[in-house]
């Protein structure tokens, strides 16, 4: 392993995953997120096989020594305490202690499987192995893997789960909901397999279905996956049910920081243009063009915004 600059150790309690984020570092540097990354998920997995420690390189770290810094856990539907620091130059290792994380209200299901905490070691080795090749994309070899995992450990809802991303990412839907339910068969509360089922019933205009596993998903964790609000309202408009795609979308928007799905201005315009909200829907179709005047279909955008606010200067 590379050598690192600042190495950290600290302890999560309260959740079994978590992500341990230091406020000011908005990511890692490109050549270092893959250590980092199996680094961190190891660390907070509560897995008594590995070193709680996180390393951080020198160019991550860039513009804030001599600065305080909070270090805090993230997981969605916890608040987490934060563990006030200040990183010196001369400083390369830290004792940082102990992180809580506190869940929020209404919240019942979760990102990570309780199931998890009852792996046996060989299991766990096997998930690794898994999870490892499917990142590169070595899809043959993790799904081998995972079998392992799970002919140790039936109970593996993590491991079902991840074989299901893998055969929905390959397009083979039927293995992957027989090996979602697997998973949820083993936790009802365990979130993610809800997601990808979700994410299969809406390529296939399985619209009824959709709104189901978003709206149980949702119940169950309302922070988990933004993108389940955008498949709830997309569900939900192509069954007529207007006021709930409505309010799906603008959940999303709101939830949507980064602007990871600029779509969404279209989803929610088809769907105020439905119930007669002309003005809104033209300047949603304005907008989304403003931002992304090169897409492919711009002029009928233009055309539909045009249209639809000569309908609402009608209306007046």
């Amino acid at each position: 392993m590379p050598a690192m600059d600042w190495v950290f150790w600290v302890e999560v309690v309260g959740a079994i995953v978590a992500i341990v984020v230091l406020t000011g570092i908005r990511y890692i540097r490109n050549d270092r997120i893959g250590i980092v990354e199996k680094r961190w998920s190891a660390l907070l997995e509560g897995n008594p096989y590995v070193d709680r420690t996180i390393f951080l390189d020198r160019g991550s770290m860039r513009g804030i020594l001599g600065s305080w810094r909070d270090l805090r856990a993230s997981l969605p539907g916890f608040l987490s305490s934060s563990v006030h620091m200040r990183l010196e130059a001369g400083v390369s290792q830290l004792e940082v202690g102990t992180i809580v994380l506190k869940k929020m209200g209404g919240v019942e299901g979760s990102t990570v499987s309780v199931t998890t905490m009852s792996v046996p070691k060989d299991a766990h080795e096997a998930f690794e192995k898994g999870r490892k090749a499917g990142t590169e994309k070595k899809y043959d070899e993790a799904v081998r893997e995972l079998n392992k995992a799970v002919g140790i450990y039936p109970q593996y809802a993590a491991a079902w789960s991840m074989l299901g991303e893998i055969h929905r990412l390959q397009n083979q839907f039927e293995p992957a909901k027989s090996e979602y339910a697997r998973a949820l068969a083993a936790d009802p509360k365990f979130v993610s397999p809800y997601f990808g089922l979700a994410a299969m019933a809406v390529i296939e205009n399985k619209w009824a279905e959709a709104e189901q596993l978003t709206d149980q998903l949702i119940q169950l964790n309302s922070f988990a996956y933004p993108l389940a609000y955008f498949f709830n309202a997309a569900a939900n408009f192509n069954l007529g049910k207007l006021d709930a795609a409505e309010q799906s979308a603008r959940k999303f928007q709101q939830m949507d920081k980064a602007h990871t799905r600029p779509d969404i201005a279209l989803l929610l315009a088809g769907i105020l243009t439905s119930k007669h909200q002309y003005a809104e829907a033209a300047q949603l179709y304005r907008d989304f063009l403003a931002l992304n005047p090169d897409t492919p279909n711009a002029e009928k955008l233009r055309a539909e915004a045009q249209r639809l606010e000569g309908l609402s200067a009608a209306k007046q």
